[in-house]
């Protein structure tokens, strides 16, 4: 699969070769800014058709994807609803809400009354560090800080149905102990529920290599050589292949080529690659 943008379609951005992504699995998609990783998320989330033209099937859960996008915005939406959740750096909350309100919006507009929604108020704001607002939970939220607020956008997203959770760059205005904390909740959340996946955009690889179950590095890669960016060369675009994926195991990763890492080592390898790319091949030879 192949992206791109409706202002630019010849201009790809990024270039799947190969990705499955298991239900049921927390995966964390991490590389360099700029090459694609939000993309990935407006494809798979049916936000932006990103996907160009004469691509190969998109599958979710045996659905072609690529014929959603013939359908009218209404069905779009309906179907985003149901099968989807969405976590954003910047929240997107309504500030003419409360934080109740906010919270407990998506689980209404499915069906959840105000009861079912009441009984799973306190575990919801256990489960994203937002106990202190508990008995401040009919205040606006412009009286909160961003870190609450990004708290209470995590409240939103695991508050109803869905089957795939999508973050993007969910943890960036949070201090690293609470980001932790989240995560952890929330892998124990899909751990709970088998048939649920989330999929998280982040430059945190420490919190990649503690939560994830599958880590999704995308390379830099220039022009049609899928060589790695040459200095300020700006024809470039993310790739993915099977040399992207590494996966968790009962000793700790391995890769593509069956090479092992522990935690500490898949963190350091990973953020050298993203530093290399990030710089370009020039600058570290």
């Amino acid at each position: 699969m192949q992206c791109a943008y409706s202002d630019m379609p010849q201009k790809k951005v990024l270039h799947i070769k190969e990705l499955t992504i298991p239900c049921g699995e927390m995966v964390f998609f991490v590389g360099p800014s700029g090459i694609g990783k939000s993309t990935i998320l407006e494809a798979m989330g049916l936000m932006n058709k990103t996907i160009m033209d004469g691509c190969e099937k998109f599958d979710y859960m045996g659905q072609d994807m690529r014929e959603w996008w013939n359908l009218s915005d209404k069905a779009q939406s309906k179907f985003r609803l149901q099968e989807f959740s969405f976590i954003f750096q910047s929240n997107n909350l309504m500030t003419n809400f409360s934080v109740w309100e906010n919270v407990k919006a998506t689980a209404l507009f499915q069906g959840m009354t105000n009861k079912e929604a009441e009984n799973k108020k306190r575990n919801i704001f256990e489960a994203t560090n937002l106990m202190e607002l508990l008995d401040f939970s009919n205040e606006r939220i412009t009286k909160f800080s961003g870190g609450q607020r990004q708290r209470m956008a995590f409240a939103r997203a695991i508050m109803p149905k869905f089957n795939v959770l999508f973050g993007d760059e969910p943890t960036g205005n949070l201090d690293p102990s609470t980001a932790q904390t989240i995560m952890g909740n929330l892998r124990d959340i899909l751990k709970q529920n088998n048939d649920k996946t989330a999929i998280i955009v982040s430059h945190d690889i420490r919190l990649a290599t503690m939560f994830a179950d599958r880590i999704v590095l995308f390379h830099k890669v220039e022009g049609n050589s899928e060589q790695p960016v040459d200095g300020e060369n700006k024809n470039h675009y993310g790739l993915i292949d099977n040399k992207s994926i590494y996966i968790r195991t009962d000793s700790g990763w391995t890769d593509f080529a069956d090479t092992k890492y522990n935690n500490e080592r898949l963190s350091e390898y990973l953020s050298q690659q993203m530093r290399d790319e990030t710089l370009g091949k020039e600058a570290i030879q």
